[in-house]
């Protein structure tokens, strides 16, 4: 492997000092993946456990969780890197889209008990009411989605 010279080598990590800041003043701090397999972003890391999304502090102190979605999970611990509240709107959004996440799982299986059992009516009541719950869960990830996006447009 050649050696890069020390003043080349300077000059890029100030450049890449110089553009982590940017970014942080235009709203984003620049993930890293930590060794542990956690993602790092400034003092905090997201971490998955069961399925589940948690931040963490540098002490791994509970700041968020448990999350549903990874994008929520990056936006609050982006928004906490950035010295700002953990973004209520978005846990809201994240929590409903659990909930409704469960209606739906549910509601279908048991419509398909009821098929099984013949009781085509009450089958589908629960294909009617899980399909509104689908409905309202893809609600609640496009909002999620959405903010992820305009995080990630950061230019």
């Amino acid at each position: 492997m050649t050696q890069i010279p020390q003043e080349l080598f300077n000059e890029i990590k100030s450049l890449a000092v110089k553009v982590k800041h940017n970014l942080k003043t235009k709203g984003l701090v620049v993930p890293s993946e930590n060794r542990d397999g956690s993602i790092g972003i400034g003092d905090y890391k997201i971490v998955k456990k069961d399925h589940q999304y948690f931040v963490l502090d540098k002490r791994n102190d509970l700041k968020a969780g448990p999350i549903n979605l990874a994008q929520s999970a990056i936006i609050i611990a982006n928004n906490l890197a950035l010295g700002r509240m953990a973004d209520g709107k978005t846990l809201d959004n994240d929590k409903w889209f659990g909930y409704k996440s469960f209606d739906e799982e549910n509601y279908s299986r048991s419509a398909r008990i009821n098929i099984k059992k013949h009781d085509i009516d009450r089958a589908e009541i629960f294909l009617t009411r899980a399909e509104i719950a689908k409905r309202e869960k893809n609600h609640y990830k496009s909002e999620i989605l959405g903010e992820y996006n305009r995080l990630c447009r950061v230019r």
